[in-house]
């Protein structure tokens, strides 16, 4: 059985980690760095959730919310969206919140100052345990691996 995770990471060693932290934790992970990327994705899988990175194309930009935008797409397909994000304070939170509109309303927002990789699965797994018809989604993760394997 294998229950997916989107992963928007810009930094390639964070990203790597990231995904190491969500496969130990028994999800598979999903990278996309794109809205080209995330689409065939979200039209052809189903994801447990999302782990978006704030900032996607410039770390040292404090007006890049790119990664929200692209939080938002995924948010209108259903997918519980985690924000993972070094910037911390409580303005940058209440920015992230802000800009993310409504809509998005993030399941959780992660330092990656803190203690990340327990905060992350302990997210999950409540994401995981609320999932009414879990049998339908492992039969249809099922499927999807039958059309497109590992």
């Amino acid at each position: 059985m294998s229950i997916n995770v989107l992963v928007l990471e810009n930094q390639a060693d964070f990203r790597k980690t990231l995904c190491e932290h969500i496969r130990v934790a028994g999800y598979r992970p999903k990278e996309a760095l794109t809205l080209q990327e995330i689409n065939p994705l979200i039209s052809h899988l189903h994801f447990l959730a999302a782990v978006v990175d704030v900032r996607m194309k410039d770390d040292k930009d404090p007006h890049d919310w790119s990664g929200l935008v692209e939080a938002r797409l995924i948010a209108g397909s259903n997918v519980p969206v985690i924000i993972l994000s070094a910037y911390d304070s409580a303005e940058d939170v209440e920015r992230a919140y802000t800009v993310s509109f409504k809509e998005l309303a993030p399941r959780a927002f992660i330092s990656k100052n803190s203690d990340w990789p327990v905060r992350l699965k302990e997210e999950l797994a409540k994401i995981r345990a609320e999932q009414p018809h879990g049998w339908s989604i492992r039969l249809k993760d099922f499927l999807d691996g039958l059309v497109s394997p590992k």
